[in-house]
């Protein structure tokens, strides 16, 4: 569970735009305490303000510092050393970054990841993330049974979609123009014309091997071609390095102090 939040802050140092991050959430009335967190730029410029002191909008992303030691615990138990902590909504916008090379200048797109019992929603402009939400809900009902039908998803999606737009509609935004789904959702391209229905924009599934080398997959090749979507957003995250938000970053700047 995490929460991004797109603020504008001071321009200065790292921890300075931070610190100003972590405490205007908190002034709004966002639990900041017992928390992970950590800044990335939300957009390309800053904004000038009289008197020659620039503002710029970052995005803020907290989680509970509990949560995420109990997740890590397995991994540091083994004796493996994390270097690098990200959400699902940072791995979003790293699978965003990769893409934008070729994407239209100014664009705001949402990107979505459906999981069995979880989904994510985001909001990225210019290849940079500007909100996202995550949802506790998947592809799977309730009881993580039986697979949802495709219009309800599109539906909650679409809703979900239009509240994190609204959150974001008063800093410059302008409309959404494409939508990209990717996640372990079966025949993920059936998810496509309920949502185009619904939005009015393209929207595309990233159920393809654009931009891998599909002559060195690892064995069972077959298998990595079947589940390239569901596999996805953790090779984005792995290959957009260093990461834009990695929640450990505080943390190994106080350590090496």
């Amino acid at each position: 569970t995490s929460d991004h939040r797109q603020v504008m802050v001071p321009s200065g140092s790292y921890e300075a735009m931070r610190k100003a991050g972590v405490k205007g959430l908190a002034a709004a009335g966002v639990q900041t305490r017992g928390m992970w967190s950590d800044i990335a730029p939300a957009r390309r410029q800053q904004q000038e303000e009289p008197g020659g002191r620039s503002r710029r909008p970052v995005i803020v992303t907290l989680a509970s510092a509990d949560a995420m030691r109990s997740a890590l615990k397995p991994l540091t138990d083994a004796g493996i050393r994390v270097r690098t902590l990200l959400t699902p909504a940072a791995a979003l916008g790293a699978l965003a970054h990769l893409r934008h090379s070729s994407g239209e200048v100014g664009a705001i797109e949402a990107y979505i990841a459906l999981d069995e019992m979880t989904t994510c929603v985001a909001l990225v402009h210019d290849g940079m993330l500007m909100a996202a939400r995550n949802l506790p809900w998947g592809y799977l009902d309730d009881r993580g049974a039986q697979p949802r039908r495709r219009e309800e998803m599109a539906t909650r999606l679409v809703a979900e979609l239009a509240e994190l737009f609204e959150s974001v509609s008063g800093s410059g935004a302008g409309s959404v123009s494409q939508v990209c789904v990717c996640g372990g959702l079966a025949e993920l391209r059936s998810m496509t014309a309920p949502l185009m229905e619904r939005l009015d924009v393209e929207v595309e599934p990233l159920d393809s091997l654009f931009g891998i080398d599909t002559a060195r997959l690892p064995a069972p090749a077959d298998e990595f071609r079947e589940r390239s979507a569901g596999l996805r957003l953790a090779w984005a995250a792995v290959a957009d390095t260093p990461p834009p938000i990695n929640l450990l970053r505080g943390r190994r700047r106080l350590e090496s102090k």
